[in-house]
């Protein structure tokens, strides 16, 4: 705009991140994943967690690869996904197998960089 001190052209705006909701569970339900897998519905405090993290967390995000995970499962108990290497692979193969349900194991390969099935 002409006669401004500080023309609006020159700002440039972060780019907004695209929050897509989860391909495993809804967003509204508070039950952690892993727990209902096992037979327990239970309601409780559940945490959201992308199973794709590290460089590929903004791919999660962007592509829903995230689930509603219990404290036990997600961070503190011998089965959590970020302590235990065979929790943390179930739930990548899962989460795979959903994916592939509309999409190709090369579509998945080239956003995550490789297949877990």
């Amino acid at each position: 705009m002409p006669g401004l001190i500080y023309p609006k052209s020159t700002i440039k705006r972060k780019k907004r991140k695209k929050h897509t909701k989860s391909i495993l569970q809804e967003k509204e339900d508070k039950r952690c994943f892993l727990c209902m897998l096992e037979g327990d519905d239970r309601i409780q405090q559940v945490e959201e967690h992308h199973i794709y993290f590290g460089p590929n967390r903004a791919v999660s995000e962007a592509n829903g690869f995230k689930c509603n995970l219990c404290l036990s499962h997600h961070q503190t108990g011998p089965d959590a996904v970020h302590k235990n290497r065979e929790q943390d692979l179930r739930l990548k193969q899962i989460c795979q197998k959903e994916y592939e349900k509309n999409h190709t194991r090369e579509e998945f390969r080239e956003l995550i960089g490789k297949s877990y099935l």
